[in-house]
């Protein structure tokens, strides 16, 4: 499965299109999407989290169309932070992804918390034995 994009267009006001038949398919995997400035990077994003609809095309995420009927299940199975994210400015990126983590009702983040913490705190002494 993974991500797939065909014939991908997305057109503004007074033709400006920002993707012209964009065709992609990504398997399961991390990746960096990389581009010059207005070469539509965001708006590709925007639109596989559900947050813009395109002009043409489709676009698939784990088998699932991303059209308003499948956004809810398409929402629970990716995660996206953009570069500006203003949520709270105040925040750290921890307490940030934390406060997501419990509006989103994720019940782990104590333990996750403490997890990460021991691994933090094993890594750091091997790192400090190598010194």
């Amino acid at each position: 499965m993974g991500i797939k994009v065909s014939n991908l267009v997305m057109e503004y006001k007074k033709g400006v299109k920002s993707l012209d038949h964009v065709n992609l398919n990504i398997d399961h995997g991390i990746y960096g999407l990389l581009g010059e400035n207005g070469a539509g990077k965001t708006t590709l994003m925007k639109i596989l989290v559900t947050l813009l609809t395109p002009t043409s095309g489709t676009a698939e995420i784990n088998g699932l169309t991303v059209e308003p009927k499948n956004f809810e299940t398409i929402k629970k199975q990716i995660g996206y932070l953009p570069q500006e994210f203003g949520l709270y400015p105040n925040l750290t990126v921890r307490e940030s992804l934390e406060y997501v983590g419990i509006m989103s009702g994720v019940q782990f983040m104590k333990s996750l918390q403490s997890k990460m913490f021991i691994l933090w705190t094993e890594r750091s002494a091997t790192l400090q034995e190598r010194w």
